[in-house]
């Protein structure tokens, strides 16, 4: 039994057209992304685990650990795990504003290096997230008035968990 399940509120959410559009977390076009991009990435997963008490940690199916000398038990919801993952990928397509692409001294990349193993188990771990959530939102189909092309209308209405609820829930546990 997850423990935030007490905070999943849903709602319709319309997503935008960001192919073209710019969302609040991309930078602007042509450009690197700025200090305050990065804070706003920073604010959506990284405040600090969440504590659950014994009864909650009693039914979790994948058990975790108390904190030493209490009867609170450490969890952090995937969810902020996932946007940690989402933000390293993000980075990554920026090597001239952020370290970690490590070279060979033929100047290809160390794909055997520590950073592009935390990149290559984000993306897994991002693959098995939407595979797991699987929205179903149907993106209907237009011609494009740039191109005259059939192509998806990004600009979708979805059903969507609270995510400030969730925010909020594990926030208050810290």
């Amino acid at each position: 039994a997850a423990p935030a399940a007490e905070a999943v509120e849903y709602h319709v959410v319309d997503f935008g057209k960001y192919f073209l559009r710019r969302s609040e977390y991309m930078p602007k076009f042509g450009q690197l992304p700025t200090d305050d991009l990065d804070k706003r990435w920073e604010d959506l997963y990284d405040f600090g685990i969440s504590s659950i008490p014994r009864w909650q940690a009693d039914k979790l199916e994948n058990k975790t650990e108390a904190i030493p000398g209490t009867e609170d038990y450490l969890i952090e919801l995937d969810m902020f795990h996932q946007l940690h993952c989402l933000d390293m990928v993000r980075k990554a397509l920026y090597p001239d504003r952020y370290e970690g692409w490590k070279r060979n001294p033929d100047g290809t990349v160390d794909i055997k290096d520590t950073n592009f193993h935390h990149w290559e188990h984000c993306i897994d771990g991002l693959r098995q997230a939407i595979q797991c959530t699987g929205d179903i939102s149907p993106l209907r189909h237009r011609i494009n008035g740039i191109n005259g092309i059939l192509a998806p209308d990004l600009a979708a209405r979805h059903t969507c968990r609270n995510f400030t609820k969730i925010k909020e829930w594990a926030k208050e546990r810290q």
